[in-house]
């Protein structure tokens, strides 16, 4: 298992280049933001706005952690890159050969699985490591709030990556790119269409106000609900890892 689990990150190596240089930007992009938000052009901005309308530096208070936000979890996003690992071993003919070694489906599946889970513990890492030093330059941004969120984030990356690794054991390498896309798309579809058609029917009044009281709903559920969410995730991943196991049987380690 081992030797399967290093062939994935050799596999990954393009994109273990880019997770490098990435982690590196985020942790640098995350502190200079949060510099500035605190001593430089966005403090200013946030001062002079609260003068003149409260309402509105509030919003742009609230941009600014969305903005915070979207860095933190942006290295999280670099699991999805484990599909390479499967559209590389199609492209090179290494399924046939795998099924002949003397390795059972347990194993041959639970080294993807591993390398899913080693993978969203360093990116986890990396987006803990940023969100320390962006709590350590602002005060604002509490530590125990940013780690909530990247919890959260991971764990619904994990529940998406085992989707994803069943449906590619099911379907195919060749279908990866497209088991990737559509659930992202689908769930985008969806949540973009039911909000654009609340905004639509709100007056401008009542838009500020569910602005406002957005954020703070929202990390209310994120501080309440990401354990279970973390429980749902170890679920999602031992089903998957259960399906999986049970289609490399069926088709005798050939998939």
């Amino acid at each position: 298992m081992r030797g399967l689990m290093i062939q994935d990150f050799c596999c990954l190596r393009k994109s273990r280049k880019t997770f490098i240089l990435v982690a590196a930007g985020v942790i640098l992009m995350a502190v200079l933001f949060a510099l500035s938000c605190r001593f430089g052009n966005l403090a200013a901005a946030r001062t002079r706005i609260g003068l003149e309308d409260p309402a509105l530096a509030e919003l742009l208070e609230q941009a600014a952690e969305l903005v915070i936000c979207f860095l933190l979890l942006l290295p999280i996003a670099f699991l999805g890159s484990l599909a390479e690992c499967f559209k590389e071993d199609a492209r090179a003919g290494f399924r046939k050969p795998l099924s002949a070694l003397p390795l059972s489906p347990w194993q041959i599946v639970g080294s993807r699985f591993l390398t899913c889970l080693l993978f969203a513990a360093v990116s986890m890492g990396v987006s803990a490591l940023a969100a320390l030093c962006v709590s350590s330059v602002e005060e604002r941004y509490r530590l125990g709030k940013l780690l909530v969120l990247i919890l959260t984030f991971g764990a619904c990356f994990l529940i998406y990556m085992s989707l994803c690794m069943f449906l590619i054991y099911l379907l195919g390498a060749r279908r990866a790119d497209l088991i990737q896309i559509l659930p992202l798309g689908l769930i985008y579809l969806g949540v973009g269409c039911s909000l654009l058609m609340r905004l639509q029917e709100m007056p401008e009044e009542e838009m500020l106000q569910f602005g406002r009281q957005l954020g703070p709903r929202l990390w209310e559920m994120l501080e309440r609900g990401y354990g279970l969410l973390f429980c749902l995730a170890a679920g999602c991943m031992a089903l998957a890892y259960l399906g999986s196991v049970a289609v490399v049987k069926q088709r005798k380690g050939v998939w």
